[in-house]
């Protein structure tokens, strides 16, 4: 098409239909004639099973994927949600608004601290009771959302320290805020 009257905001727009990029930025050169775009890809967080649909999620429950593109292997599984319906580059459609907060919130927290490709999955089940393993070693009692950033902040805390290696195996308890309770 020309450049001149190629419209930025349509190339903007069709490029968001794309489930995997997440934003995208256009600009155009008259001289020398040219299109930059800037792509900020979806970033997957997690993978909830649908039916016989494998649905990869970014951290805002938005679909990124349904067709396996992503390997489910290094994403969390996500349980204790049920799927009402779903549509490519759309959010997540569950039974619980609640659930639905509770599931942004500890994605996010994951994304921000790093923890993704760590986490091997999380429970859901009961609000009451959120779990999830770290890197197939921990299993990791969260208890209620209540502060739930600040309960995944110690878990990385307490990872970090020298009483943890590579090979330390066990179960550690978020539950209470502001404790870190470790069981080998």
């Amino acid at each position: 098409a020309n450049l001149f009257s190629t419209s930025i905001s349509n190339i903007e727009k069709e490029m968001t239909k794309i489930p995997q990029i997440r934003d995208v930025s256009v600009k155009k050169a008259i001289f020398p004639a040219r299109l930059e775009m800037e792509i900020t890809e979806s970033k997957p967080a997690g993978y909830v099973l649908s039916g016989t649909e494998t649905l990869v999620i970014d951290s805002d429950l938005r679909i990124i994927d349904d067709a396996s593109t992503f390997d489910s292997d290094k994403l969390p599984s996500i349980s204790g949600i049920s799927v009402s319906k779903y549509e490519l580059n759309a959010q997540l459609e569950i039974d619980s608004e609640e659930k639905k907060e509770i599931l942004i919130d500890i994605l996010k927290a994951f994304e921000t601290h790093g923890l993704t490709d760590k986490i091997k999955y999380i429970s859901i089940d009961d609000i009451t009771s959120i779990t999830f393993n770290y890197d197939n070693r921990i299993d990791v009692q969260c208890g209620s959302q209540l502060e739930i950033d600040r309960k995944i902040r110690m878990f990385c805390e307490s990872i970090s320290t020298s009483t943890f290696d590579e090979n330390s195996i066990g179960t550690m308890d978020l539950s209470v805020p502001g404790t870190a309770i470790y069981n080998p």
